[in-house]
């Protein structure tokens, strides 16, 4: 769905395969892997040539997403549903080929990683988490775990890129998944589409609180929680809470 303000990426279509990224062996995290994802088309008018998105299609790829909360996975399915070879099982469902794990950004005991383990086995998998210590790292890796993202980095085409690469990739060793990590924990910081009190009340929100309780745990009124989730939603044409929550989801910001 698209929206005033919002615009949502296009189908990928097919190009070519996405091989193994280079740098399994020695660690390194070559961004060159990245573009192997993408073709190169003309653009007719303009004569000048662009890159695209790989096509999934053909891969068939099964995937499992589970999460903290209800509000998150509805954010990473709705990022992956723009891509057509990735087939999102329902959260009951079993057999996947490649999970996707979102721990809570404190959360070193990975419990969202032991239950879709549990339930699917040690396939490989992409965790979305915050920096893990080496124990962390150990367990993640046992699991099945071929790539670790920080939360901020957690956008469409990332995610679907990693998950495509997790499916061919060879097992990583705890210090090649840490790698990983920094090497994304030190990507500049793109603008926002919410200024941070406004990412402070969503995330807020997306916990469960109210309006009163916002406004307490933040020390504003109620009247100027309602103006900060009003200016954010007219500004980006928002429709309502829950839209401008999962909204926040698909930046990587919740």
């Amino acid at each position: 769905m698209t929206d005033q303000g919002l615009t949502s990426p296009a189908r990928p279509r097919l190009v070519r395969p996405l091989p193994l990224r280079p740098g399994d062996a020695d660690g390194g995290l070559d961004p060159a892997y990245i573009r192997c994802a993408f073709g190169v088309q003309t653009d007719k008018g303009s004569g000048k040539k662009r890159e695209t998105m790989t096509d999934r299609s053909a891969l068939g790829i099964r995937v499992a997403v589970y999460t903290a909360d209800p509000l998150t996975r509805s954010g990473l399915v709705g990022m992956l549903a723009t891509a057509d070879g990735l087939e999102v099982l329902p959260s009951d469902g079993r057999g996947a080929d490649v999970l996707v794990a979102a721990e809570d950004p404190g959360e070193h005991e990975l419990p969202v990683l032991q239950r879709a383990v549990a339930e699917q086995g040690a396939v490989p998998g992409v965790l979305i988490a915050g920096r893990l210590p080496t124990t962390g790292c150990d367990w993640a890796v046992s699991a099945g775990v071929r790539s670790l993202l920080p939360h901020r980095v957690v956008r469409a085409d990332r995610l679907i890129n990693e998950i495509v690469s997790a499916h061919t990739a060879s097992a990583r060793s705890p210090r090649q998944l840490a790698a990983g990590y920094d090497l994304f924990a030190d990507e500049p910081k793109v603008p926002s589409m919410f200024d941070e009190r406004e990412i402070r009340v969503l995330r807020l929100i997306a916990d469960g609180l109210d309006t009163a309780e916002i406004s307490t745990e933040m020390g504003y009124s109620q009247r100027t929680i309602k103006n900060i989730l009003h200016q954010a939603q007219h500004r980006l044409a928002l429709r309502n809470r829950a839209h401008a929550v999962a909204a926040a989801i698909r930046a990587g910001l919740i």
